[in-house]
């Protein structure tokens, strides 16, 4: 079973006002075969965290590793931003398939499948063009075609109507496997309930509260106390 882990991890973002820490003393174990949330109030940290946990970032102090091995080869790990469809650097979303996913194009047009889009026609379109929801779908949908161990997700259902949330549920579940690690970085309380799991609850760049997504959802107390009521 793949395992994604965290120990004590410190970050802080710099600029010329000085250091803003953003992740302070984080440690989990991520293991394969459930979906992992990462969730908690706006500002606390958990993009930053999840550069860490994806190498996009170095941490100051702690360490990352992928079932033992440091997180060096990025083939192994997709990272997918919050406002991936500003990410796009091809004229076509065929161009995007060549540049991420060459050589699984059969695999991408399942995947698209799965999310409710149909691959063929939408390949010669300029992504850029596409709505913003949409876009975040192809985003996704190209980074799991390339079948990475891990898939981090920085709120991927931002802008989907209820037929594309469902298809982007559906989608992860299928993806999901004890050889794939699943975090998804998210306020959506209906996606963390469709697809159940393990919430990781990050307040003031430190690990607040995990436990079963069930157990969280129930907790009025804890989802007020963490802003994630609404």
């Amino acid at each position: 079973m793949m395992v994604l882990a965290a120990w004590n991890l410190e970050f802080a973002w710099r600029g010329r006002d000085g250091e803003i820490k953003a992740v302070s003393g984080f440690s989990a174990e991520f293991p394969g075969g459930v979906p992992h949330f990462i969730c908690g109030p706006s500002g606390s940290g958990k993009t930053t965290l999840g550069y860490l946990l994806s190498g996009l970032a170095v941490p100051d102090a702690g360490s990352v590793s992928l079932t033992g091995v440091l997180p060096g080869q990025r083939d192994n790990i997709a990272y997918v931003f919050q406002f991936a469809e500003d990410l796009f650097f091809e004229d076509t979303v065929a161009g995007e398939l060549k540049q991420i996913a060459s050589g699984r194009e059969e695999r991408a047009h399942e995947v698209f499948a799965q999310l409710g889009i149909h691959l063929s026609e939408i390949l010669a379109q300029p992504p850029h063009c596409l709505s913003a929801g949409y876009a975040r779908l192809v985003a996704v949908g190209l980074q799991m075609a390339r079948d990475p161990q891990v898939l981090i997700l920085d709120e991927p259902t931002i802008g989907l109507d209820w037929r594309f949330h469902q298809s982007m549920a559906a989608a992860l579940r299928n993806w999901i496997s004890p050889s794939r690690i699943l975090l998804v970085i998210t306020h959506d309380l209906d996606l963390m309930r469709e697809l159940g799991g393990q919430a990781w609850v990050v307040s003031g760049g430190q690990l607040a509260w995990s436990g079963d997504v069930a157990a969280l959802l129930a907790d009025v107390s804890l989802l007020e106390k963490f802003a994630l009521r609404f």
